[in-house]
């Protein structure tokens, strides 16, 4: 597979109550810290998954633009798509390609 064309989409929306009451509103489950290690959060476990494999340049993640500046914190150098109103996942896929 060539590396170039590889592409990374994190799909980091989300309202936070699925693991309530630790998630919120404005802390989701993505930037959550889990596990004994505490190696940083769901989404930056996930970006390191793909390090070596997706460049940073080709990555990207979709948010909704009340969690946009917590993601982007947590991803330096990722490029952020904030969407105005979350439509669940179709809408987020056809957004990123």
């Amino acid at each position: 597979m060539n590396r170039s064309s590889v592409f990374l989409v994190v799909m980091a929306g989300g309202s936070g109550t699925r693991f309530w009451p630790k998630s919120t509103a404005r802390r989701p489950k993505q930037l959550l810290v889990f596990g004994e290690d505490k190696d940083g959060t769901l989404l930056t476990q996930t970006l390191a998954r793909f390090e070596g494999v997706v460049p940073h340049e080709q990555r990207m993640i979709v948010t909704t633009r009340f969690l946009k500046d917590a993601i982007c914190r947590e991803a330096p150098g990722i490029t952020v798509l904030a969407e105005l109103e979350g439509r669940n996942t179709a809408p987020c896929v056809y957004w990123a390609a």
